[in-house]
């Protein structure tokens, strides 16, 4: 009996990641075709010219393309499997623990499309125009591959690291960290912050403060947001 109620659940979860498949594939298809006007945007948006940027391989364009769409249709469809999963326990679960996981499932979608926006908003344009301006000492002939590829991972990283605003208070709530121990710790974790953002940026003051300012931001935004588990133990 166990046996068939194994199967009938893996069957039952296997169905609902399928079903993730479609939309997955018609997203990478479409990203796809578009992928040279999303490209030449992305070129605009962040100030540099189409003729300063060259491919180094025959294949690197279509390379740039594919990797553009296996990235977009990562992005959008992690969320969706991350609920269809929720969705397959969420008959095992209490009220509180569904109504909890649900708020934590809602709450990082949000702050990582935060991130993600910031990173291609402001952070990957900053960047880009500041090397251009302050460290080149020719004319700048930048691969399509290592403009796309650096404003993805940019986004990529600051859409992670605003993830610190939900997983605080889950640790909070778990009481695996005390909130209250952990703000005694601001000079430390202010320097760390800046160490960590001097190391994943280019080596100017300006990208290292822009990359600081969210990842101390979040960290703040995360105690804020924890609630208070009482008498702190010594």
């Amino acid at each position: 009996m166990e046996e068939v109620t194994y199967r009938e659940h893996f069957k039952e979860l296997r169905k609902k990641f399928l079903w993730i498949l479609f939309p997955a594939l018609a997203i990478f298809v479409l990203t796809f075709l578009f992928s040279k006007k999303i490209i030449s945007s992305l070129m605009n948006y962040v100030n540099i010219p189409l003729e300063s940027v060259v491919s180094l391989t025959p294949f690197e364009s279509i390379q740039t393309s594919l990797m553009l769409s296996g990235f977009t249709t990562l992005l959008f469809i992690f969320p969706m499997f991350l609920f269809s999963f929720y969705n397959f326990t969420k008959p095992a679960m209490n009220k509180k623990v569904k109504s909890t996981t649900r708020k934590y499932l809602y709450g990082c979608t949000f702050f990582a499309l935060v991130g993600f926006t910031f990173g291609i908003v402001v952070f990957s344009r900053m960047v880009l125009n500041t090397l251009i301006s302050t460290y080149q000492l020719t004319n700048p002939m930048w691969s399509v591959m290592s403009i796309v590829k650096f404003i993805m991972k940019s986004s990529l990283s600051l859409a992670v690291i605003m993830q610190t605003c939900m997983i605080i208070p889950a640790l909070n709530n778990m009481e695996l960290i005390n909130v209250k121990k952990l703000k005694k710790f601001r000079p430390l974790i202010i320097i760390s912050v800046l160490i960590l953002s001097a190391i994943i940026t280019p080596p100017d003051i300006v990208s290292q403060v822009i990359m600081a300012i969210p990842f101390y931001g979040s960290f703040e935004l995360g105690m804020l947001l924890s609630k208070d588990k009482g008498v702190e133990k010594e």
